[in-house]
């Protein structure tokens, strides 16, 4: 019971899931984590990641916010949340550095499709937003618009599109940052081509 209580209270710290280590911290090795695993005390997240089966499963954006903290919700996913697309994406889409080990991209559930990006880019224009009450990183308006133009070839030309137009009649768009946002991400000319009255 006192094992229970205390794994409780630093999956609680944790924001509701548990890497293997902490359970090691806490003395509990992993045969133990394996029996309470197959007693259904424990939900398997990924390998190495554990939630107490009270809380129920996760939702898809508190185990993307715990597993990619680094992370910045991206392209399709961001597109959706500004309205800049008609339906939901069949994935979430996040941003991280090229650099990450791939081994932390292996996940059955939620399904991600992954932009990796030098460093140098990875942090022009994240904003803070809650989804679902979760606390996440995601690309601003004029950030996700410079993505739609450097990764164009990937996305449907009615999904570009549609974005452009429904960001062109955004009244909260900053479009001040569009022309700053381009030219960090060395695509300014692509961009005043189409939407030259902006920069």
């Amino acid at each position: 019971m006192r094992e229970m209580q205390l794994i409780q209270q630093v999956m609680e710290d944790k924001g509701g899931i548990m890497k293997t280590a902490d359970f090691v911290a806490l003395g509990i090795n992993n045969s133990e984590i394996i029996r309470l695993w197959e007693k259904g005390e424990l939900l398997k997240v990924k390998h190495g990641y554990y939630r107490l089966a009270e809380y129920g499963a996760p939702r898809a954006t508190e185990i993307i916010a715990h597993l990619f903290p680094d992370g910045i919700l991206s392209m399709d996913t961001a597109l959706y949340f500004y309205g800049y697309r008609n339906g939901p994406p069949q994935e979430w889409v996040l941003t991280l550095n090229r650099n990450i080990a791939r081994s932390r991209l292996k996940l059955d559930y939620p399904t991600l499709k992954i932009y990796l990006v030098e460093e140098k880019y990875l942090n022009v224009g994240v904003s803070k937003v809650k989804i679902n009450g979760t606390p996440m990183k995601m690309y601003n308006r004029e950030r996700v618009i410079c993505d739609c133009f450097r990764y164009r070839n990937k996305i449907q030309p009615e999904t570009f599109n549609y974005a452009i137009k429904m960001y062109m009649a955004d009244p909260r768009k900053n479009s001040k940052n569009l022309p700053e946002y381009a030219k960090d991400l060395r695509i300014y000319n692509r961009i005043k081509d189409v939407l030259g009255v902006l920069c």
